[in-house]
């Protein structure tokens, strides 16, 4: 997963498998979050899971202070009973690889199964790396919540099955698919969600303020990074 974590495929940072969620540093950009196979989640209809519980927490909380920027991070769980699948296959693997790294045993075994050795040690650790990237397929992400006072609710879509060059790949592009996030944003769609938020008493508005908006403010849309913001704020100058 760590080693994934190294292709972030358009995420600005991914944070691979931290022992506390909420020690994810605050993100101006789109960034996603591996969850630890400690916190799995049980499914769809699955309301409260231990990955919900570390989501929550993560989206409340940025070390011992409040989290501000909730709209810029995503994350990713792993599937309870996927999870248990990659577990065995991990363990063969290891178990293919120790035999392959045995000198001593290796001197008492014929090379025809040394070679066959080592073959199935590369093609069980093919095999662990894609039972572990179908695992993390729960894509966990905060929305507007439908209850007074509640700062937010946690929005879930399954990744898809079929071949995963990595996990961030697998779920950059799921997010993108589904809008919950947006590479571009319209200039009226900027316009209709900032005039809800623009105070009557002020003529102007610095773009770092407007920034900070779409990184905070959970019912607005989830966006990739500030280019997409300025793009936006390009095209509706444009039209006046």
């Amino acid at each position: 997963l760590r080693k994934d974590a190294g292709q972030m495929s358009g995420f600005a940072k991914v944070h691979a498998v931290p022992d506390d969620a909420s020690t994810v540093d605050e993100a101006d950009s789109l960034s996603l979050v591996i969850l630890s196979p400690t916190t799995p989640h049980s499914g769809r209809g699955a309301t409260q899971t231990l990955a919900t519980d570390a989501v929550e927490d993560a989206l409340l909380r940025c070390r011992n202070g409040q989290r501000r920027h909730r709209n810029t991070l995503v994350f990713v769980a792993s599937d309870e009973a996927l999870l248990a699948t990659a577990r065995d296959v991990v363990r063969k693997a290891m178990a293919w690889q120790s035999i392959a790294d045995d000198v001593r045993l290796q001197k008492d075994m014929k090379q025809s199964q040394t070679i066959d050795a080592r073959d199935k040690a590369r093609s069980n650790a093919d095999s662990a790396n894609k039972a572990i990237r179908n695992a993390w397929n729960h894509i966990l992400h905060p929305i507007e919540s439908g209850s007074a006072g509640k700062p937010f609710d946690l929005d879930h879509a399954s990744i898809g099955g079929g071949e995963r060059a990595s996990v961030p790949a697998a779920a950059y592009a799921k997010v993108m698919a589904d809008g919950i996030a947006r590479e571009k944003l319209g200039a009226d769609t900027l316009w209709l969600k900032l005039k809800d938020l623009w105070p009557e008493d002020r003529d102007h508005l610095r773009i770092t303020e407007v920034t900070g908006w779409f990184a905070s403010y959970v019912h607005l849309p989830r966006i990739k990074n500030r280019t997409v913001l300025d793009s936006a704020i390009r095209d509706a100058v444009a039209k006046l």
